[in-house]
């Protein structure tokens, strides 16, 4: 991004070219200076080890790993001057805004960690086994697990050079690089500090979307959906309802207590309901009835978004919730093209406010109606009826990750051991 917060020039790489002259041109680009002016590389980072680090040995015109063949993604971050670079697995580069530190651009969350080891750079133990023995102390998981599991994501001897004091033994300056373990992110900075942290976690602070999904009964995922809005007298909320009364979207956030200041309600369809005729013996929230083409659906809920962010003066962290329920209702009338176009739109909009969404979709996990949008989500959150009552377990698209079925009720949403304590 350029440092007026605006896309900025992301580039690819295909393993090919030499990745350090396009990352300091790309640096030099955003922040408007030569090449020249700015700090060594080398000084930050082992240039030939940032090039090796994502492709797989004796493969040196690979795709890097963790690319958009569904593999995990690992990202480096790398402070040059006042700018911060990162360079994605998935083959992308690019350049957050000046004021940014290199764990803010990977949004690392320092309260979340469950577990950090700093490595001793004068041992003889490589910093690859450091991160090993790290992430097998916090996670009880086999070693050998472990070491395949980063292996599909970095070359371990890029990894070990890549923060590696210069020959001179001066330290490398502000660098940091995120690996996906499981339900963790696994966070090395270039002072030697191994952290482990949930990545619901990161994704709570830097915003995301969930795709809740399960042919189950309407009040199991109306519980869930509750349960994601969360109870917090802070929050700002938008809920979008379709194929469901409005009177639904009313009861969803009285249940949560959530602020009818703070609360838009965005009612699409043409079927000639009446917000009048919902009886209320509460304050309601504001409603904005759309009908029409998705486009005007989808610059309702953008423009709700709006309008709440100003009102308070911009969102916090996570202090922003989305519902949309349901998915299933638009796509029985609109392409699948037409969702998808306005769910990027949406998604987009959600995590630029840090915010978190989530998307109703009453069809199986593994249905063509979720195969055709999961790929646009961070977390597929599927329901079923257990037994012992509604159950829940969750799908981390960037590690591929997937919880054991747990208890689909409120206190299990607002935290559960298995992905440290940090539902969104």
């Amino acid at each position: 991004m350029t440092s007026d917060g605006s896309p900025g020039d992301d580039r690819g790489f295909d393993g090919t070219s030499t990745l350090a002259p396009e990352l300091v041109l790309a640096v030099a680009d955003a922040a408007g200076c030569d090449p020249l002016d700015l700090p060594v590389l080398n000084g930050v980072v082992d240039p030939d080890a940032l090039e090796a680090l994502f492709v797989a040995p004796g493969h040196g015109d690979a795709p890097g790993r963790g690319d958009a063949t569904g593999r995990p993604t690992a990202v480096v971050a790398l402070a040059l001057g006042d700018r911060v670079a990162t360079v994605d697995s998935d083959g992308s580069l690019s350049v957050v805004a000046s004021g940014t530190d290199v764990e803010e651009a990977l949004g690392v969350v320092d309260e979340a960690t469950v577990h950090a080891v700093r490595h001793d750079w004068d041992e003889s133990q490589s910093l690859h086994a450091t991160v090993v023995r790290t992430v097998v102390a916090a996670t009880d998981a086999d070693p050998v697990a472990v070491r395949g599991a980063l292996g599909d994501v970095v070359d371990a001897s890029a990894l070990d050079a890549l923060f590696r004091p210069r020959a001179n033994g001066t330290p490398r300056g502000e660098g940091a690089l995120r690996l996906p373990f499981r339900e963790h992110d696994v966070v090395v900075r270039s002072d030697g500090l191994v952290a482990l942290q949930p990545t619901l976690a990161r994704i709570k602070h830097t915003g995301g979307n969930l795709l809740v999904v399960g042919s189950v009964p309407r009040e199991v995922s109306d519980g869930t959906s509750e349960a994601l809005l969360g109870t917090d007298p802070d929050r700002s909320r938008v809920v979008a309802v379709d194929g469901r009364h409005v009177g639904t979207a009313f009861g969803r956030l009285a249940a949560v207590d959530a602020a009818p200041s703070r609360s838009i309600v965005v009612d699409y369809g043409d079927d000639g309901r009446s917000v009048a005729a919902t009886p209320s013996t509460t304050r309601r929230p504001p409603v904005r009835a759309v009908d029409g083409d998705l486009a005007k659906l989808t610059a309702a809920i953008v423009d709700s978004v709006d309008d709440l962010e100003r009102g308070c003066d911009g969102f916090a962290p996570g202090q922003l919730r989305f519902c949309l329920d349901s998915l299933g209702s638009i796509e029985s009338r609109h392409g699948r093209d037409e969702v998808r176009t306005l769910l990027e739109t949406v998604c987009e909009r959600i995590e630029r406010a840090s915010g978190i969404g989530h998307f109703v979709l009453l069809a199986d996990r593994d249905s063509e109606h979720v195969r055709a949008v999961e790929d646009l989500f961070d977390v597929v959150v599927e329901l079923r009826a257990g037994v012992d009552g509604p159950q829940q377990r969750w799908h981390l698209r960037e590690t591929g990750h997937s919880t054991a079925w747990f208890p689909a009720t409120p206190e299990a949403e607002e935290g559960d051991a298995s992905t440290g304590g940090h539902r969104p």
